[in-house]
Protein backbone atom coordinates (compact mmCIF):
# COMPACT_ATOMS: atom_id res chain seq x y z
CA UNK A 1 0.00 0.00 0.00
CA UNK A 2 1.32 3.45 -0.89
CA UNK A 3 0.09 6.67 0.61
CA UNK A 4 0.99 9.91 -1.14
CA UNK A 5 0.58 13.46 0.13
CA UNK A 6 1.06 16.00 -2.68
CA UNK A 7 0.78 19.14 -0.57
CA UNK A 8 4.27 20.57 -0.23
CA UNK A 9 3.50 22.30 3.07
CA UNK A 10 1.33 19.78 4.93
CA UNK A 11 -0.53 16.52 4.52
CA UNK A 12 0.00 12.92 5.53
CA UNK A 13 0.80 10.10 3.14
CA UNK A 14 -0.33 7.37 5.54
CA UNK A 15 -2.13 8.01 8.81
CA UNK A 16 -2.87 5.35 11.40
CA UNK A 17 -4.67 5.69 14.69
CA UNK A 18 -5.13 3.22 17.50
CA UNK A 19 -6.61 3.40 20.96
CA UNK A 20 -4.65 0.41 22.22
CA UNK A 21 -1.78 -1.13 20.24
CA UNK A 22 -0.31 0.74 17.25
CA UNK A 23 -1.43 3.49 14.94
CA UNK A 24 0.80 2.12 12.17
CA UNK A 25 2.30 -1.35 12.42
CA UNK A 26 4.92 -2.83 10.17
CA UNK A 27 5.98 -6.46 10.47
CA UNK A 28 8.93 -8.04 8.68
CA UNK A 29 8.56 -11.79 9.16
CA UNK A 30 11.73 -12.93 7.39
CA UNK A 31 14.27 -14.51 9.79
CA UNK A 32 17.32 -13.39 7.79
CA UNK A 33 18.41 -10.73 5.38
CA UNK A 34 17.97 -6.98 5.57
CA UNK A 35 14.33 -6.50 6.32
CA UNK A 36 12.44 -3.55 7.77
CA UNK A 37 9.15 -3.67 9.56
CA UNK A 38 8.69 0.02 8.83
CA UNK A 39 10.97 2.01 6.50
CA UNK A 40 10.85 5.77 6.15
CA UNK A 41 12.72 7.95 3.66
CA UNK A 42 12.94 11.69 3.23
CA UNK A 43 14.57 13.72 0.45
CA UNK A 44 14.01 17.03 2.23
CA UNK A 45 17.02 18.88 3.64
CA UNK A 46 15.11 19.38 6.88
CA UNK A 47 12.84 16.34 6.83
CA UNK A 48 12.80 13.00 8.64
CA UNK A 49 12.78 9.50 7.31
CA UNK A 50 10.59 8.53 10.25
CA UNK A 51 9.19 11.04 12.71
CA UNK A 52 7.45 10.11 15.92
CA UNK A 53 5.59 12.57 18.11
CA UNK A 54 4.21 11.81 21.55
CA UNK A 55 1.85 14.62 22.56
CA UNK A 56 0.93 13.23 25.97
CA UNK A 57 2.18 15.49 28.77
CA UNK A 58 2.38 12.73 31.38
CA UNK A 59 3.05 9.02 31.62
CA UNK A 60 5.66 7.05 29.71
CA UNK A 61 4.98 8.26 26.19
CA UNK A 62 7.41 7.64 23.33
CA UNK A 63 7.70 9.44 20.03
CA UNK A 64 9.35 6.39 18.45
CA UNK A 65 9.62 3.00 20.16
CA UNK A 66 11.63 0.09 18.87
CA UNK A 67 12.02 -3.42 20.25
CA UNK A 68 14.25 -6.30 19.19
CA UNK A 69 14.45 -9.92 20.37
CA UNK A 70 17.54 -10.74 18.29
CA UNK A 71 20.80 -11.59 20.06
CA UNK A 72 22.64 -8.78 18.29
CA UNK A 73 19.66 -6.77 17.19
CA UNK A 74 18.70 -3.22 18.00
CA UNK A 75 15.43 -1.83 19.20
CA UNK A 76 16.07 1.29 17.14
CA UNK A 77 18.90 1.49 14.62
CA UNK A 78 19.90 4.70 12.91
CA UNK A 79 22.50 5.00 10.17
CA UNK A 80 23.96 8.20 8.75
CA UNK A 81 25.85 7.52 5.52
CA UNK A 82 27.16 10.99 4.51
CA UNK A 83 30.94 11.21 4.74
CA UNK A 84 30.89 14.88 5.74
CA UNK A 85 28.58 17.39 7.31
CA UNK A 86 26.75 16.82 10.59
CA UNK A 87 24.38 13.96 9.87
CA UNK A 88 22.98 11.91 12.75
CA UNK A 89 22.08 8.24 12.68
CA UNK A 90 19.63 8.81 15.56
CA UNK A 91 18.75 12.25 16.86
CA UNK A 92 16.62 12.89 19.90
CA UNK A 93 15.44 16.13 21.41
CA UNK A 94 13.71 16.81 24.69
CA UNK A 95 12.69 19.91 26.62
CA UNK A 96 12.52 18.07 29.92
CA UNK A 97 14.22 14.75 30.45
CA UNK A 98 16.24 12.95 27.72
CA UNK A 99 16.65 13.49 24.03
CA UNK A 100 17.37 9.78 23.43
CA UNK A 101 16.60 7.12 26.04
CA UNK A 102 17.76 3.56 25.77
CA UNK A 103 17.01 0.68 28.14
CA UNK A 104 18.35 -2.86 28.24
CA UNK A 105 15.97 -4.97 30.34
CA UNK A 106 17.93 -8.22 30.21
CA UNK A 107 19.02 -9.26 33.73
CA UNK A 108 21.54 -11.87 32.57
CA UNK A 109 23.21 -13.23 29.51
CA UNK A 110 25.43 -11.47 27.04
CA UNK A 111 26.19 -7.78 26.72
CA UNK A 112 22.95 -5.83 26.67
CA UNK A 113 23.13 -2.12 25.90
CA UNK A 114 20.55 0.53 26.51
CA UNK A 115 22.18 2.74 23.86
CA UNK A 116 24.95 1.60 21.53
CA UNK A 117 26.80 3.83 19.10
CA UNK A 118 29.34 2.91 16.44
CA UNK A 119 31.40 5.21 14.24
CA UNK A 120 33.66 4.32 11.32
CA UNK A 121 35.02 7.83 10.94
CA UNK A 122 38.64 8.51 11.86
CA UNK A 123 37.48 11.53 13.84
CA UNK A 124 33.92 10.51 14.63
CA UNK A 125 32.20 9.34 17.79
CA UNK A 126 30.12 6.26 18.50
CA UNK A 127 27.97 8.30 20.89
CA UNK A 128 28.22 12.07 21.25
CA UNK A 129 26.41 14.13 23.84
CA UNK A 130 26.21 17.89 23.66
CA UNK A 131 24.67 20.34 26.13
CA UNK A 132 23.98 23.73 24.52
CA UNK A 133 22.99 25.46 27.75
CA UNK A 134 25.50 28.12 28.80
CA UNK A 135 24.50 28.03 32.47
CA UNK A 136 23.10 25.66 35.04
CA UNK A 137 24.01 22.03 35.56
CA UNK A 138 23.92 20.96 31.92
CA UNK A 139 25.50 17.64 30.92
CA UNK A 140 26.41 16.30 27.52
CA UNK A 141 26.08 12.67 28.64
CA UNK A 142 24.80 11.20 31.90
CA UNK A 143 25.25 7.54 32.73
CA UNK A 144 23.44 5.93 35.65
CA UNK A 145 23.43 2.45 37.14
CA UNK A 146 21.71 0.85 40.14
CA UNK A 147 23.98 -2.20 40.19
CA UNK A 148 26.65 -2.32 42.94
CA UNK A 149 29.07 -3.78 40.41
CA UNK A 150 27.87 -1.79 37.44
CA UNK A 151 29.05 1.42 35.84
CA UNK A 152 27.14 4.52 34.91
CA UNK A 153 29.33 4.94 31.84
CA UNK A 154 31.86 2.53 30.32
CA UNK A 155 34.13 3.76 27.56
CA UNK A 156 36.46 1.26 25.97
CA UNK A 157 39.26 1.77 23.49
CA UNK A 158 39.93 -1.48 21.69
CA UNK A 159 42.88 -0.26 19.63
CA UNK A 160 46.05 -2.23 20.39
CA UNK A 161 48.45 0.66 19.93
CA UNK A 162 46.97 3.81 21.46
CA UNK A 163 43.85 5.85 21.94
CA UNK A 164 41.77 6.73 24.98
CA UNK A 165 39.02 4.92 26.79
CA UNK A 166 37.63 8.24 28.01
CA UNK A 167 38.73 11.73 27.07
CA UNK A 168 37.24 14.78 28.70
CA UNK A 169 37.81 18.18 27.12
CA UNK A 170 36.89 21.56 28.60
CA UNK A 171 37.16 24.33 26.01
CA UNK A 172 36.70 27.16 28.50
CA UNK A 173 39.81 29.31 28.82
CA UNK A 174 38.75 30.79 32.16
CA UNK A 175 36.74 29.81 35.19
CA UNK A 176 36.69 26.43 36.87
CA UNK A 177 36.44 24.29 33.73
CA UNK A 178 37.13 20.56 34.03
CA UNK A 179 37.80 18.03 31.32
CA UNK A 180 36.57 15.16 33.49
CA UNK A 181 34.91 15.20 36.92
CA UNK A 182 34.30 12.12 39.04
CA UNK A 183 32.10 12.23 42.13
CA UNK A 184 31.28 9.67 44.82
CA UNK A 185 29.12 9.95 47.94
CA UNK A 186 30.28 6.65 49.44
CA UNK A 187 32.81 6.71 52.32
CA UNK A 188 34.57 3.79 50.67
CA UNK A 189 34.03 4.95 47.10
CA UNK A 190 36.15 6.90 44.66
CA UNK A 191 35.35 9.92 42.58
CA UNK A 192 37.65 8.68 39.82
CA UNK A 193 39.34 5.30 39.44
CA UNK A 194 41.97 4.82 36.80
CA UNK A 195 43.10 1.28 36.21
CA UNK A 196 45.84 -0.03 33.96
CA UNK A 197 45.50 -3.76 33.46
CA UNK A 198 48.76 -4.25 31.56
CA UNK A 199 51.12 -6.64 33.34
CA UNK A 200 54.32 -4.82 32.39
CA UNK A 201 53.79 -1.08 32.86
CA UNK A 202 51.46 1.78 32.08
CA UNK A 203 49.50 4.21 34.23
CA UNK A 204 46.15 3.96 35.96
CA UNK A 205 45.75 7.74 35.91
CA UNK A 206 47.92 10.26 34.12
CA UNK A 207 47.51 14.00 34.28
CA UNK A 208 49.23 16.33 31.83
CA UNK A 209 49.38 20.12 31.97
CA UNK A 210 50.39 21.66 28.65
CA UNK A 211 50.63 25.19 30.03
CA UNK A 212 54.18 26.54 29.84
CA UNK A 213 53.56 29.27 32.41
CA UNK A 214 51.46 29.88 35.47
CA UNK A 215 50.54 27.30 38.09
CA UNK A 216 49.55 24.45 35.75
CA UNK A 217 49.01 21.02 37.31
CA UNK A 218 48.83 17.62 35.74
CA UNK A 219 46.83 16.22 38.67
CA UNK A 220 45.30 18.10 41.61
CA UNK A 221 43.81 16.32 44.60
CA UNK A 222 41.81 18.08 47.29
CA UNK A 223 40.50 16.84 50.63
CA UNK A 224 38.41 18.55 53.29
CA UNK A 225 38.85 15.74 55.82
CA UNK A 226 41.20 16.32 58.79
CA UNK A 227 42.63 12.84 58.27
CA UNK A 228 42.17 12.63 54.50
CA UNK A 229 44.56 13.12 51.62
CA UNK A 230 44.38 15.31 48.55
CA UNK A 231 46.06 12.53 46.59
CA UNK A 232 46.34 9.01 47.97
CA UNK A 233 48.35 6.32 46.26
CA UNK A 234 48.32 2.63 47.16
CA UNK A 235 50.93 0.14 46.06
CA UNK A 236 49.68 -3.43 46.49
CA UNK A 237 52.70 -5.06 44.87
CA UNK A 238 54.39 -7.66 47.07
CA UNK A 239 57.83 -6.32 46.15
CA UNK A 240 58.76 -2.84 44.94
CA UNK A 241 56.59 -0.24 43.32
CA UNK A 242 55.35 3.18 44.46
CA UNK A 243 52.16 4.38 46.04
CA UNK A 244 52.76 7.79 44.48
CA UNK A 245 55.48 8.49 41.89
CA UNK A 246 56.45 11.98 40.79
CA UNK A 247 58.80 12.83 37.95
CA UNK A 248 60.02 16.04 36.37
CA UNK A 249 62.02 16.72 33.21
CA UNK A 250 62.59 20.36 34.11
CA UNK A 251 65.99 21.36 35.59
CA UNK A 252 64.19 23.39 38.26
CA UNK A 253 60.94 21.42 38.40
CA UNK A 254 59.58 19.17 41.14
CA UNK A 255 58.83 15.48 40.95
CA UNK A 256 56.61 15.71 44.03
CA UNK A 257 55.62 19.00 45.69
CA UNK A 258 53.94 19.25 49.09
CA UNK A 259 52.51 22.54 50.34
CA UNK A 260 51.14 23.29 53.82
CA UNK A 261 49.09 26.49 53.42
CA UNK A 262 47.71 26.75 56.96
CA UNK A 263 49.34 29.74 58.75
CA UNK A 264 49.21 27.94 62.12
CA UNK A 265 50.70 24.56 61.25
CA UNK A 266 50.58 21.63 58.91
CA UNK A 267 53.19 19.51 57.15
CA UNK A 268 54.05 19.73 53.47
CA UNK A 269 55.16 16.11 53.13
CA UNK A 270 54.84 13.27 55.67
CA UNK A 271 56.43 9.86 55.35
CA UNK A 272 54.81 7.15 57.49
CA UNK A 273 55.69 3.50 57.89
CA UNK A 274 54.71 0.62 60.17
CA UNK A 275 56.90 -2.17 58.80
CA UNK A 276 60.03 -3.18 60.76
CA UNK A 277 62.19 -2.96 57.64
CA UNK A 278 60.40 -0.10 55.90
CA UNK A 279 61.71 3.42 55.31
CA UNK A 280 59.52 6.46 56.00
CA UNK A 281 61.52 8.70 53.67
CA UNK A 282 64.14 7.87 51.07
CA UNK A 283 66.10 10.20 48.80
CA UNK A 284 68.51 8.99 46.12
CA UNK A 285 71.07 10.88 44.05
CA UNK A 286 71.46 8.23 41.38
CA UNK A 287 74.03 10.19 39.38
CA UNK A 288 76.41 10.29 42.35
CA UNK A 289 76.54 14.09 42.38
CA UNK A 290 74.43 17.04 43.44
CA UNK A 291 72.34 17.14 46.61
CA UNK A 292 70.38 14.33 48.18
CA UNK A 293 68.56 16.71 50.50
CA UNK A 294 68.31 20.49 50.82
CA UNK A 295 66.55 22.75 53.31
CA UNK A 296 65.57 26.32 52.34
CA UNK A 297 64.12 29.03 54.55
CA UNK A 298 62.51 32.47 54.17
CA UNK A 299 61.14 34.36 51.18
CA UNK A 300 64.64 34.41 49.73
CA UNK A 301 64.79 30.60 49.91
CA UNK A 302 68.12 30.70 51.73
CA UNK A 303 69.79 27.33 52.23
CA UNK A 304 69.95 26.29 55.88
CA UNK A 305 71.17 22.73 55.39
CA UNK A 306 72.20 20.36 52.62
CA UNK A 307 73.31 16.78 52.22
CA UNK A 308 75.28 16.06 49.07
CA UNK A 309 75.69 12.81 47.17
CA UNK A 310 78.96 12.09 48.98
CA UNK A 311 77.32 12.24 52.39
CA UNK A 312 78.59 15.69 53.34
CA UNK A 313 76.14 17.46 55.66
CA UNK A 314 76.22 21.27 55.76
CA UNK A 315 74.17 23.13 58.39
CA UNK A 316 74.01 26.90 58.75
CA UNK A 317 72.36 26.76 62.18
CA UNK A 318 73.15 24.84 65.37
CA UNK A 319 73.33 21.07 65.59
CA UNK A 320 71.90 19.80 68.87
CA UNK A 321 72.20 16.09 69.60
CA UNK A 322 70.72 14.46 72.68
CA UNK A 323 72.97 11.45 72.24
CA UNK A 324 76.68 11.33 71.47
CA UNK A 325 78.49 12.67 68.42
CA UNK A 326 80.81 10.02 67.13
CA UNK A 327 83.07 9.16 64.23
CA UNK A 328 82.79 5.62 62.90
CA UNK A 329 86.29 4.26 62.28
CA UNK A 330 87.07 0.93 60.66
CA UNK A 331 89.91 -1.11 62.14
CA UNK A 332 92.24 -3.46 60.30
CA UNK A 333 90.34 -6.50 61.53
CA UNK A 334 87.16 -5.17 59.92
CA UNK A 335 85.53 -3.87 63.09
CA UNK A 336 83.98 -0.41 63.07
CA UNK A 337 84.23 1.49 66.32
CA UNK A 338 82.88 4.83 67.51
CA UNK A 339 85.19 7.62 68.63
CA UNK A 340 83.39 10.32 70.57
CA UNK A 341 83.71 14.09 70.20
CA UNK A 342 84.80 16.14 73.21
CA UNK A 343 81.94 18.25 74.62
CA UNK A 344 82.41 21.56 76.43
CA UNK A 345 80.08 24.09 78.15
CA UNK A 346 81.65 26.86 76.03
CA UNK A 347 82.53 27.28 72.35
CA UNK A 348 86.26 26.52 72.10
CA UNK A 349 88.46 26.01 69.05
CA UNK A 350 91.81 24.33 69.63
CA UNK A 351 95.02 23.90 67.68
CA UNK A 352 98.17 21.83 68.10
CA UNK A 353 101.77 22.53 67.12
CA UNK A 354 105.46 22.31 67.95
CA UNK A 355 108.22 24.82 68.67
CA UNK A 356 111.84 25.01 69.81
CA UNK A 357 113.53 27.02 72.55
CA UNK A 358 116.49 29.23 71.55
CA UNK A 359 118.61 30.20 74.61
CA UNK A 360 115.60 29.54 76.85
CA UNK A 361 112.93 31.52 74.90
CA UNK A 362 110.57 30.90 71.96
CA UNK A 363 107.86 32.92 70.15
CA UNK A 364 104.91 31.00 68.68
CA UNK A 365 102.63 32.97 66.29
CA UNK A 366 99.02 31.92 65.88
CA UNK A 367 98.07 30.37 62.55
CA UNK A 368 96.43 33.07 60.42
CA UNK A 369 93.25 31.13 59.63
CA UNK A 370 92.94 29.93 63.20
CA UNK A 371 93.32 33.53 64.44
CA UNK A 372 90.49 34.71 62.15
CA UNK A 373 88.11 32.00 63.37
CA UNK A 374 88.83 32.71 67.05
CA UNK A 375 89.04 35.73 69.34
CA UNK A 376 92.46 35.74 70.99
CA UNK A 377 91.79 39.13 72.61
CA UNK A 378 89.82 37.16 75.20
CA UNK A 379 91.73 34.98 77.63
CA UNK A 380 92.88 31.73 76.04
CA UNK A 381 94.79 28.67 77.24
CA UNK A 382 98.10 27.13 76.20
CA UNK A 383 99.36 23.73 77.38
CA UNK A 384 103.09 22.91 76.95
CA UNK A 385 105.00 19.62 76.84
CA UNK A 386 108.82 19.63 76.65
CA UNK A 387 110.40 17.04 74.35
CA UNK A 388 113.74 17.03 76.21
CA UNK A 389 115.50 17.71 79.52
CA UNK A 390 114.81 21.20 80.87
CA UNK A 391 114.03 23.10 84.03
CA UNK A 392 110.42 23.39 82.97
CA UNK A 393 108.59 25.59 80.47
CA UNK A 394 105.95 28.27 80.98
CA UNK A 395 104.00 30.82 78.94
CA UNK A 396 105.45 34.20 79.77
CA UNK A 397 103.22 36.34 77.51
CA UNK A 398 99.99 36.02 75.47
CA UNK A 399 98.91 38.38 72.70
CA UNK A 400 96.27 38.20 69.94
CA UNK A 401 99.13 37.49 67.52
CA UNK A 402 100.82 34.67 69.46
CA UNK A 403 102.46 33.67 72.74
CA UNK A 404 105.94 33.57 74.25
CA UNK A 405 107.47 30.50 75.97
CA UNK A 406 110.38 30.65 78.49
CA UNK A 407 112.34 28.22 80.67
CA UNK A 408 112.10 28.34 84.42
CA UNK A 409 114.94 29.94 86.42
CA UNK A 410 116.23 31.93 83.47
CA UNK A 411 117.83 28.82 81.98
CA UNK A 412 118.97 28.97 78.36
CA UNK A 413 118.17 25.46 77.06
CA UNK A 414 117.59 24.73 73.40
CA UNK A 415 114.81 22.20 73.80
CA UNK A 416 111.88 21.31 71.50
CA UNK A 417 108.33 21.32 72.80
CA UNK A 418 104.72 20.61 71.77
CA UNK A 419 101.74 22.82 72.57
CA UNK A 420 97.95 22.76 72.61
CA UNK A 421 96.15 26.09 72.40
CA UNK A 422 92.43 26.58 73.14
CA UNK A 423 90.72 29.84 72.08
CA UNK A 424 87.05 30.91 72.17
CA UNK A 425 85.19 30.84 68.88
CA UNK A 426 84.65 34.28 67.38
CA UNK A 427 81.07 35.46 67.86
CA UNK A 428 80.37 32.94 70.64
CA UNK A 429 82.66 34.33 73.34
CA UNK A 430 79.99 34.87 76.03
CA UNK A 431 77.88 31.74 75.52
CA UNK A 432 78.06 29.15 78.27
CA UNK A 433 75.64 26.30 78.96
CA UNK A 434 73.01 27.85 76.69
CA UNK A 435 69.43 26.67 76.98
CA UNK A 436 68.21 24.27 74.28
CA UNK A 437 64.95 25.50 72.74
CA UNK A 438 62.75 23.27 70.59
CA UNK A 439 59.66 24.26 68.61
CA UNK A 440 57.52 22.47 71.16
CA UNK A 441 54.22 23.76 69.76
CA UNK A 442 54.84 22.51 66.23
CA UNK A 443 56.25 19.21 67.47
CA UNK A 444 53.30 18.65 69.78
CA UNK A 445 50.74 19.48 67.07
CA UNK A 446 52.40 17.04 64.68
CA UNK A 447 52.60 14.38 67.37
CA UNK A 448 48.91 14.79 68.28
CA UNK A 449 47.87 14.69 64.63
CA UNK A 450 49.80 11.51 63.88
CA UNK A 451 48.64 9.89 67.14
CA UNK A 452 45.04 10.72 66.27
CA UNK A 453 45.49 9.31 62.79
CA UNK A 454 46.83 6.04 64.18
CA UNK A 455 44.20 5.73 66.92
CA UNK A 456 41.35 6.48 64.51
CA UNK A 457 42.00 3.26 62.64
CA UNK A 458 42.02 5.07 59.29
CA UNK A 459 45.50 3.80 58.48
CA UNK A 460 44.41 0.19 58.86
CA UNK A 461 41.27 0.94 56.89
CA UNK A 462 43.29 2.54 54.11
CA UNK A 463 45.71 -0.36 54.08
CA UNK A 464 42.84 -2.79 53.64
CA UNK A 465 41.30 -0.93 50.73
CA UNK A 466 41.51 -2.77 47.44
CA UNK A 467 41.01 -0.66 44.37
CA UNK A 468 37.89 -2.18 42.79
CA UNK A 469 38.43 -3.59 39.37
CA UNK A 470 36.23 -2.31 36.60
CA UNK A 471 34.42 -5.43 35.47
CA UNK A 472 36.43 -8.24 33.88
CA UNK A 473 37.35 -7.53 30.30
CA UNK A 474 35.22 -10.31 28.78
CA UNK A 475 32.05 -8.69 30.16
CA UNK A 476 32.46 -5.58 28.02
CA UNK A 477 34.49 -6.71 25.05
CA UNK A 478 31.85 -8.68 23.12
CA UNK A 479 30.54 -5.75 21.13
CA UNK A 480 27.73 -6.43 18.65
CA UNK A 481 29.01 -6.78 15.10
CA UNK A 482 28.56 -3.78 12.90
CA UNK A 483 25.32 -4.19 10.98
CA UNK A 484 25.81 -4.84 7.29
CA UNK A 485 23.87 -1.82 6.09
CA UNK A 486 23.11 -2.11 2.36
CA UNK A 487 22.51 0.86 0.18
CA UNK A 488 19.18 2.48 0.87
CA UNK A 489 16.55 0.86 -1.36
CA UNK A 490 14.56 3.06 -3.61
CA UNK A 491 10.95 2.23 -2.85
CA UNK A 492 8.82 1.65 -5.91
CA UNK A 493 6.23 4.25 -5.02
CA UNK A 494 3.98 5.45 -7.86
CA UNK A 495 4.48 9.11 -8.41
CA UNK A 496 1.55 11.40 -9.22
CA UNK A 497 1.61 13.04 -12.61
CA UNK A 498 3.36 16.37 -12.44
CA UNK A 499 1.18 19.26 -13.56
CA UNK A 500 2.34 20.90 -16.78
Amino acid sequence: MAGIATNTNAGVGVYGQSANFAGVFGNGTATSGYLNGVYGQSASTGGNGVSGNATATSGYANGVYGQSSAVFGAGVFGSALPTNGQASGVYGQSVNWVGVGGQATATSGGPAFGVWGDSLSSSGAGVAGYADATSGFANGIIGETLSPDGNGVIAQNRASNGGNGIRGVADGTSGFANGTVGESSSPDGNGVIGQNRASNGGNGVRGTADGTSGFANGVVGESMSPSGSGIFGVNNASAGGYGVFGQTASPIGNGVFGHARAPTGGVGVVGFTEGPNAVAGQFVARGGSGLILQGLSGNGFNQVFSLDANGNLNISGNLVVSGSKSAGVKLQNGREVALYAVESPENWFEDFGSGEMNNGVAWVPLDGSFAEATNATVTYHVFLTANGDSNGLYVSRKTPAGFEVREHGGSASNVAFDYRIVVRRRGYETIRMAEVYNDIKTSELSREHLAGLVNSGNLKKIGAVKVPRIGPAPSIRPVPPRPNVPARPKPNVPQPPRPR
